[in-house]
């Protein structure tokens, strides 16, 4: 939200800002492909385990709505937020259970996501 009003104001992006801008998409693009070396490497780079898409996905919530394990497990790890929803009101478990992928929702229970 702040890097979004500083574009708005027409100044440039301090560095850093632009660089944790780019590892947080490079994190969200990296759960989307279903890669985990890549999704370990932004998060070693300092991408934020919550970065989220325009409507509010997070890493987790897509790794949950794909099935893939390996990755939710790497976010949970993190610290990423299990209770989050996104624009349309999905948490991690709802996107899980809807799925039909019961060992992500058993983990995401058994981590503390609310049931």
């Amino acid at each position: 939200m702040a890097c979004a009003l500083w574009a708005a104001s027409g100044a440039a992006l301090p560095a850093a800002a632009e660089e944790a801008g780019e590892v947080n998409r490079t994190l969200l693009a990296a759960a989307k492909d279903s890669d985990r070396a890549s999704v370990i490497a932004a998060l070693d780079r300092g991408a934020a385990v919550d970065a989220m898409t325009r409507i509010g996905d997070t890493a987790l919530l897509t790794a949950c709505k794909k099935g893939d394990a390996e990755i939710a497990r790497t976010m949970i790890d993190h610290g990423a937020n299990l209770k989050h929803a996104n624009a349309s009101g999905v948490t991690p478990l709802m996107a899980a259970a809807y799925g039909g992928h019961d060992g992500i929702a058993a983990l995401l229970l058994a981590r503390g996501a609310d049931p």
